[in-house]
């Protein structure tokens, strides 16, 4: 997992302070009230394109929604596939996939990859991009991969996975929540969002942040491929012990959907079905018009960097994980 691990952060952060935590205890990791880090948009080093969101909340005296108290009317489970209008009781709307925990491993996404049933049809779509063309390549490749979409749900399909694996010096990796974001908003526009479900393949997702805002932007499930591979990895270096790997990746996994629905609570929503795609973050310090064509209706109300910089800080990460000469 080496060279894809250092795209995005430091081995020790990932693995003493994240993953390695949550895989032996199944909690999220507790810090303490307060953020002290720098703002993505002022950060001298190059950011994921999460660390430019931040969460909304209920601006109340009271909280919300108490998700340890009020536990019998939460829920983290979510189902995949063709929705159908909810004014028609038909037997069609029990066709779908019902995911209990919708992060999922790696061993479950191969089970719905390679799904054969009459009522469901799956197709992968990698989201890279030519890394010498720069952000160009991103638009580029971004409008190839609705095209392909469309191409697919016209032929059946009611699957979308979009993946990130497969990255090299070449190719570099499209954030995945700006994949995901301007599939669900264009297929929203072609009024054909209803006919699939969006699963997420990458090596990104790592914190609750991330994976509340792909779900917030139209994911149904996300398999953190890399997360999984940590695990293995130190899972076999001894650092996770008495416990199998298959555990610990559970643990995790469970971990993560109580960091989301402690997300979904503070602002009032208590099932993972009435989040998704709702949008329940603010933009700080990226374009208007950037926000305007990939995360449309959501709040922005400083300025700061659009696709440009963006695709630098992915060409810099690129760079230092292949250890280009340039």
């Amino acid at each position: 997992y080496e060279i894809p691990l250092r795209l995005v952060g430091s081995e020790m952060c990932i693995r003493d302070r994240i993953i390695i935590p949550m895989s032996i205890s199944g909690k999220e990791s507790i810090g303490s009230m307060g953020i002290d880090t720098p703002l993505a948009v002022l950060s001298k080093k190059p950011q994921l394109l999460y660390n430019y969101f931040k969460q909304l909340f209920a601006q109340v005296t009271n909280p919300p929604l108490d998700g340890i108290r009020e536990e019998i009317i939460t829920d983290t489970s979510l189902s995949i596939g063709k929705n159908h209008n909810i004014f028609e009781v038909t037997e069609e709307h029990c066709l779908n996939l019902n995911i209990n925990n919708p992060i999922i491993s790696n061993e479950d996404l191969d089970k719905i990859k390679y799904i054969k049933h009459k009522n469901f049809k799956s197709n992968s779509i990698n989201c890279l991009y030519k890394s010498k063309m720069g952000h160009n390549g991103i638009e580029e490749a971004l409008d190839n991969i609705v095209s392909k979409i469309e191409k697919y749900i016209d032929n059946g399909t009611n699957i979308i996975i979009l993946s990130d694996r497969n990255v090299s010096k070449k190719m570099s990796p499209i954030p995945i929540l700006l994949a995901c974001s301007y599939v669900h908003q264009t297929m929203i526009n072609k009024k054909k969002r209803s006919k699939f479900g969006i699963i997420i393949e990458s090596a990104e997702p790592r914190e609750p942040h991330h994976f509340s805002m792909l779900f917030g932007f139209g994911a149904s499930a996300i398999n953190p491929y890399l997360v999984n591979e940590i695990i293995d990895y130190h899972h076999d270096l001894g650092f996770i012990k008495n416990i199998s790997k298959e555990k610990a990746i559970s643990n995790f996994n469970k971990a993560t959907a109580k960091g989301i629905l402690k997300v979904m609570n503070k602002i009032g929503i208590s099932t993972l079905n009435s989040y998704r795609g709702s949008q329940i973050f603010e933009a700080l310090g990226l374009k208007t018009n950037f926000i305007n064509k990939y995360f449309k209706n959501t709040p922005t109300r400083i300025e700061g960097v659009g696709l440009y910089v963006i695709e630098k800080e992915i060409s810099q990460r690129i760079k230092y994980a292949f250890n280009s000469p340039e």
